[in-house]
């Protein structure tokens, strides 16, 4: 599937140019508007690390208006993607379980807590990278409203999340639905 969006993103003549990538942005950009709309106070320069970047839509964004920005995925084919894109990103190609997350500002999940074999495990290893106080946000479907089929991945509710991050150890966590064109998200975050 990853050689799919690969061969859309390279072609931008091709007959659906632009078309997985356009996609990718309707479903996550409100909730990357979202995240980056409660960190007001983020100083140009700080260090947004996502985990599981995938297609990293909000990469070029990021670096273009001068943050620092490290991402980390499983794909080998996403990680090479990325840094075709984003040459001025950083992208690690690895599982959060087993790679040295560089230090960071922020921290960012979209799509990915879901399928963790050890969401809690992997929130710890993230919020001990993170710089004391920086936040990580977390986005994934609200077990509720979700469209992904039963055995997919987990599924979280309001207060499940909320319980995994303060297991993981954040503190001021908050919980909030958030309705996107295509599915509502749980939008978590808490401070390290």
């Amino acid at each position: 599937m990853i050689d799919f969006f690969r061969a859309q993103a390279r072609n931008p003549e091709g007959p659906t140019a632009g078309m997985v990538l356009a996609m990718m942005a309707d479903n996550h950009q409100p909730f990357y508007e979202l995240a980056l709309g409660a960190l007001p106070v983020v100083p140009r320069g700080a260090t947004f690390l996502e985990i599981g970047h995938g297609l990293s839509p909000i990469a070029e964004h990021l670096l273009a208006n001068g943050y620092r920005y490290i991402g980390v995925d499983h794909s080998q084919s996403a990680t090479d993607l990325c840094r075709e894109r984003a040459p001025a990103g950083q992208f690690i190609c690895g599982d959060v379980a087993d790679v040295e997350l560089p230090r960071a500002d922020v921290a960012l999940m979209v799509n990915v807590l879901q399928w963790l074999p050890a969401p809690v495990a992997a929130m710890i290893r993230v919020r001990r990278a993170l710089r004391r106080g920086a936040r990580m946000i977390i986005g994934t479907p609200d077990m509720e409203h979700s469209l992904l089929p039963v055995g997919s991945g987990l599924h979280y509710s309001a207060a499940g999340l909320l319980s995994l991050f303060l297991r993981a150890g954040f503190s001021g966590v908050s919980v909030v639905s958030h309705e996107t064109p295509h599915i509502r998200y749980l939008v978590g975050s808490g401070a390290a």
